[in-house]
């Protein structure tokens, strides 16, 4: 009798090994650390780490501290890699998948711990030996499920040292391939929890060297006759506003706007500023300025957005410093010889210069030191052409 109980077993447990028709092959989860977003393995070998390094593991890892709400330390996803039979009187299927995670103060674990789950949406199947989007080697009806933007700040806590708990769980089918009745679990065997990594919030003098923005782009564009700046940011600590330069010289700045940001981020943000005043050959720099008056330039940028077909009469700068300034005509036709004339505001003549126009853009420096207020500035010629402009001179 007990012969024949333990045969049924053995048999019973074969079945259950056999009915296996879905499950999983690596794992990860993906957390920005610092400044760089990284895949930090849970399962998987060799070439299906998902993470390639195998080495680079989340189980038992301690990352070390970070400054209180610097955004420096967030959970960004995670991935999972899948395998299901779909051979005759062996279906399978995979549904979903979810990593779920949940922190708490070292030493403390919640006698009944309540986890948040991120889902893991679809991302590729295989596709001749690789997954489609050309990561990691894959066979028969492999699938990869795949979150890398999630934006989990973990600083926000008070400071103190914490243990980040993760598991995933995925839902399939051990006995269809359209159904999705069984839900299986990447958990370590709870030995003794679930996966497990350390890390410690404090109020400064964390471990990071972080930089006062990320900036992912800074770039200009037309719109119509106008210069379009605009730049995004995907991280921002103790960032206090930005300062939009131009120039047409690449030495003398002037500041065009002042924008204010959010001071701490882990999200992206989107700036913009329209140069209504565009200047041909315009020339921009970004300043980024902190808390503490601490500045860091990025650029320079440009473009050219003017109709060379138009005409086109503009200063800069423009309030200008003792009367350095630039003149910039453009004109369709050559012009000639032409006069180049200041008059202040009442009617006096304070410069006066012979410039050649050109068909095209001219670009004319005027260095005069003159009192502030307020100026004409004047280009004509014997033969009817005149353009003026007001410009303002500061001390």
């Amino acid at each position: 009798m007990l012969k024949f109980i333990q045969i049924a077993f053995l048999l019973s447990l074969s079945n259950m090994i056999l009915c296996q028709n879905f499950g999983e092959f690596a794992s990860a989860i993906y957390l920005r650390n610092c400044s760089s977003n990284t895949f930090y393995n849970t399962t998987g070998t060799d070439a299906n780490c998902i993470n390639p390094t195998c080495a680079i593991v989340f189980n038992g890892t301690n990352y070390g501290s970070f400054n209180q709400n610097s955004g420096a330390f967030s959970i960004k996803g995670g991935e999972i890699k899948t395998w299901k039979n779909t051979s005759p009187g062996n279906n399978g299927n995979v549904c979903s998948a979810r990593l779920n995670y949940i922190v708490y103060p070292t030493g403390s674990r919640p006698a009944t711990p309540s986890f948040t789950a991120i889902t893991l949406p679809f991302k590729c199947g295989c596709n001749s030996g690789t997954f489609a989007d050309g990561l990691g080697p894959c066979g028969g009806n492999d699938q990869k499920w795949n979150e890398e933007s999630q934006n989990v700040d973990l600083t926000s806590r008070t400071p103190g040292d914490y243990t980040l708990e993760i598991y995933y769980d995925y839902v399939g089918d051990d006995k269809s391939t359209t159904l999705c009745r069984d839900t299986k679990y990447i958990d370590n065997g709870g030995n003794p929890t679930n996966y497990t990594a350390t890390f410690s919030i404090v109020s400064s003098g964390g471990s990071c060297a972080l930089l006062p923005i990320t900036l992912s782009h800074f770039i200009a564009n037309c719109s119509n006759e106008n210069a379009l700046i605009t730049w995004s940011t995907e991280s921002e600590y103790r960032n206090d506003y930005f300062l939009l330069e131009r120039t047409t010289d690449g030495v003398n700045h002037e500041t065009i706007s002042k924008i204010y940001s959010n001071g701490n981020s882990n999200t992206e943000q989107n700036y913009a500023f329209l140069d209504k005043n565009y200047i041909p050959s315009s020339i921009y720099r970004l300043v980024q300025v902190d808390f503490d008056e601490k500045k860091t330039s990025y650029g320079p940028i440009s473009v050219e957005c003017y109709d060379t077909n138009a005409s086109y009469f503009e200063v800069f700068p423009n309030p200008a410093i003792g009367a350095n300034f630039e003149i910039f005509l453009q004109e369709k036709n050559r012009k000639g010889l032409c006069s180049l004339k200041m008059y202040d505001l009442k009617g006096s003549l304070v410069y006066f210069e012979e410039i050649q126009v050109n068909s095209g853009l001219n670009k004319y420096s005027v260095n005069k030191n003159l009192a502030q207020g307020i100026y004409f500035l004047e280009i004509d010629n014997q033969g009817g052409y005149r353009k003026t402009k007001k410009i303002s001179v500061n001390c």
